[in-house]
């Protein structure tokens, strides 16, 4: 996962992540020794490098996560604080 982010290649080999969603970063190769190798020198040219480095896939999101962890926490704060939730609990009937 953090490949993608860095804008790395990953050669995935094996059967492991069939049927799995997965980056554009990453390729996926059956245990040939050939296929493997092709995959390989896909994955370090520069048509493919390019592609990763300008996709906007990012399946995983877009990395602020954290951000917004903090910012409804922040938020969920000053609702307790400011006694908001006195008020939702008491209308409810």
């Amino acid at each position: 996962i953090e490949a993608r982010y860095f804008n790395l290649p990953v050669v995935n080999i094996g059967n492991r992540q069939n049927n799995r969603e997965s980056p554009c970063n990453v390729l996926h190769s059956p245990y040939s020794a050939i296929e493997i190798g092709r995959c390989l020198s896909r994955a370090v040219s520069p048509e493919f490098r390019e592609f990763v480095t300008t996709s906007d896939d990012h399946i995983y999101g877009n990395g602020k996560a954290g951000e917004k962890i903090v910012e409804v926490l922040r938020r969920s704060v000053d609702f307790i604080k400011n006694g908001s939730y006195l008020k939702v609990f008491s209308s409810v009937k």
